[in-house]
């Protein structure tokens, strides 16, 4: 098995985290702690980019639902990858759809919203596409671990 769940305090830094901040209702993200970018589930609008808000129960639902995606993703490629026209400025996105769920980029800036990530050109955006498809794949043979955190938040 590619994907290995550990606790997230014994997480190391090539783990991705699948995290719901405090609060009714509240978004999931998916975090791959080699990269500074965090991924949010969003409603696929090519006018603009909205964020999925969930009740808590069902926040943790699918975050359980992600991680079962990415226990998937080297055998069944249940992922895609792909740059975008950022929608509203100029630049690329890149937007992910994991399982049944469509996710995008955001920089991670501790005390900030999140907000797409913005690429100034296409090359720049393939490169970064790559770095993530990296971060989310293991390599033959190489596991990748996942952890879970709902309560334990700090800014």
């Amino acid at each position: 098995m590619p994907v290995r769940r550990v606790f997230g305090n014994r997480a190391g830094p090539a783990a991705i985290g699948l995290l719901i901040p405090p609060g009714q209702p509240t978004v999931v993200i998916l975090r791959p702690r080699s990269l500074p970018w965090d991924l949010l589930c969003v409603h696929l609008d090519n006018e603009a980019i909205r964020f999925r808000e969930f009740a808590r129960e069902e926040a943790e639902a699918v975050a359980e639902s992600l991680g079962a995606a990415l226990e998937l993703t080297d055998s069944s490629k249940n992922h895609r990858i792909e740059t975008a026209p950022a929608p509203g400025s100029p630049g690329q996105c890149i937007r992910v759809a994991l399982g049944r769920y469509h996710l995008i980029v955001c920089p991670r800036v501790p005390g900030q919203s999140y907000r797409p990530m913005v690429w100034a050109t296409a090359e720049d955006a393939s490169k970064a596409a790559t770095a993530l498809n990296h971060s989310l794949v293991p390599n033959a043979g190489e596991t990748r671990e996942i952890y879970f955190n709902s309560r334990h938040f700090t800014n």
